[in-house]
């Protein structure tokens, strides 16, 4: 007898199943919630581009993966598509434009063409014969970067031609896929 009342006193004080699963579904909504701001905070997001001055690499409305991660682990390279925070904070968008110089590189834009440490840049990536507009000549610091949109024609890009270096602090990260839309899904280059 005394082991049926026993029982009866733990089943008393356990909660009822419906209880325990409830509990356990909120503690791994919650992880899964945490880790997935987690993974957009440092790890990567989705970006989409506003605007034409990436034409014709990537329109208006492409959505992008940018690796956030890279900021510690990876050195920005000529050629790399980054997402910078806007400088001004007139809005909340952010630009993204492609770096063309690095920290100890000179840049050169003159007579319509840009010149990266005395040489002439082969940019396959722009308009056939555009003129990329701007007199500039400057040494960049270490801890800057060079940014231009593929864009070049006139007032069609807010870049570093306008606002100057970017020290790689205001790197958000750097577009490796664009992921829509989907009959142009892939890597960035």
């Amino acid at each position: 007898m005394e082991n049926f009342e026993t029982n009866n006193e733990i089943n008393k004080n356990e909660k009822p199943r419906w209880k325990v699963e409830l509990i356990e579904w909120i503690k791994s909504l919650a992880f899964a919630v945490i880790a997935a701001l987690l993974i957009v905070r440092f790890i990567f997001s989705f970006t989409v581009v506003r605007g034409e001055s990436m034409m014709p690499t990537l329109h208006n409305g492409d959505r992008l993966i940018e690796l956030k991660i890279d900021k510690l682990f990876y050195t920005y390279t000529r050629g790399d598509i980054v997402v910078i925070k806007d400088k001004e904070k007139t809005n909340s968008d952010n630009y993204v434009k492609r770096i063309i110089a690095v920290g100890g590189d000179r840049v050169q834009v003159t007579g319509g063409d840009v010149f990266v440490n005395n040489e002439k840049l082969d940019e396959e990536y722009i308009f056939d014969d555009i003129y990329t507009e701007g007199e500039i000549d400057i040494v960049l610091n270490e801890d800057e970067v060079f940014v231009i949109g593929d864009n070049r024609l006139p007032g069609a890009s807010k870049d570093s031609r306008y606002f100057g270096p970017v020290n790689r602090k205001s790197l958000k990260g750097r577009c490796v896929l664009r992921v829509f839309p989907f009959n142009r899904f892939g890597g960035l280059n």
